[in-house]
């Protein structure tokens, strides 16, 4: 069996696998500095060896000296430091507001495409210096709704940039995504999770599994994306087609996840009378929620989960945690600018200027640096940050 041996303070013999690779890491609130890395074989064998002293030891674990490989946009510098579909749904339009160097974006997207898995999900969670990869990969898709967003994203950098180059380069991957998703949709036109691709944004409340509405929200917005980018392409009769699934993905959603009772969408169709904020901001700001809906919803989403910090992502009856997510709220931002007429004032927004729309500039994201990591609602981080 393999044993790193570790030299700098005790010379422990570190038990690992029989086979694989070698790498350190650092977990949240731990500081680590390693050298004189020995790796051995059980008989002894020397098989790598280095003081770890110069940068050029970097090359020996895929981190080539001087940075990443590719202009990417990670999940910050001090955690994940992972290419993340999902958040690339939010990092996309701020980029393109601000400093408008799309090539991150469109590097992001090249990197994640090219791990597509032979089912036709696509890679959704990429190590910024993994190399460009060749269709099929597998083990850097993270879920299921986060596969989906290459789509969106893709969409959003095209309507951005203009750039039906790089649109069509990708679309073999933009073609192969609705086809693994619709392989996973029901009888009633559902997209189905499971366990094993029913993660989120917020994994530590586990796997969403069943007919989820978000996901569905999702799933409906990039059939949409992917009929604007086929036509782009000059695929006219996919466009048709995936207009035709996304008018009964719409149906299906409003007939089945809208709760009467209740007067907004459930999270799921097993966890029916809850509040959930991306569910019900994901439904206006697709355009799925009928109009006289709309208000309603808002209304709901203020007095079931706004707090002095700022909205909850979730009802107390869901069984999930109870923070405020950037993530989520930046979908209800959204929502509640296709409604100026809804209140604006909750703190977790400042308004500024008489403007109309009003821009408002989130706060949590000056308090965290990063618009997707939850906190709670103590104004304190949810996750190290």
């Amino acid at each position: 069996m393999t044993r790193l041996l570790r030299h700098d303070r005790s010379d422990k013999a570190l038990t690992a696998y029989a086979t694989g690779t070698v790498g350190f890491r650092e977990h949240a609130g731990e500081e680590a500095d390693f050298n004189n890395l020995t790796v051995t074989d059980p008989s002894g064998n020397v098989l790598f060896s280095n003081p770890l002293s110069n940068p050029s030891a970097l090359t020996a674990f895929n981190t080539p000296p001087g940075g990443d490989p590719l202009p990417l946009v990670m999940d910050g510098a001090k955690r994940d430091r992972v290419v993340w579909g999902g958040d690339l749904n939010i990092d996309g339009p701020t980029l393109y507001y601000s400093t408008a160097t799309n090539e991150y974006i469109q590097q992001s997207l090249l990197l994640l495409g090219s791990y597509q898995e032979a089912s036709g999900e696509a890679g959704s969670d990429v190590p910024p210096t993994a190399p460009l990869a060749t269709f099929p990969e597998s083990g850097d898709s993270y879920s299921a709704s986060y596969s989906i967003f290459f789509v969106l994203n893709l969409a959003d950098y095209y309507l951005f940039t203009g750039d039906l180059a790089f649109v069509k380069q990708e679309w073999p991957i933009v073609q192969r995504e609705p086809a693994y998703n619709a392989a996973n949709v029901n009888s009633s036109n559902l997209l189905i999770t499971s366990a094993s691709d029913g993660l989120d944004w917020h994994y530590y409340d586990g796997a969403l599994t069943v007919a989820v509405t978000e996901y569905n929200a999702l799933y409906y917005q990039a059939l949409l994306d992917g009929s604007m980018l086929a036509q782009a392409a000059g695929f006219a009769n996919l466009a048709a087609g995936y207009e035709a699934q996304a008018a009964l993905v719409k149906t299906a959603i409003n007939s089945t996840l809208f709760d009467a009772t209740t007067g907004v969408y459930d999270l799921s169709d097993s966890k029916k009378g809850t509040v959930a904020q991306d569910a019900n901001s994901s439904v206006i700001v697709t355009g799925i929620a009928p109009t006289s809906a709309i208000s309603p919803i808002l209304t709901t989403l203020k007095t079931a989960l706004w707090t002095e910090y700022g909205p909850l992502s979730f009802s107390a009856n869901t069984g999930f945690k109870a923070y405020i997510s950037p993530f989520a709220s930046k979908i209800e931002l959204e929502a509640r600018f296709q409604r100026t007429t809804q209140p604006m004032h909750s703190p977790c927004f400042i308004i500024y200027g008489d403007s109309s729309p009003p821009r408002i500039v989130p706060t949590i994201q000056r308090r965290l640096g990063k618009l997707s990591a939850p906190m709670e609602p103590r104004d304190l981080p949810g996750l190290p940050v």
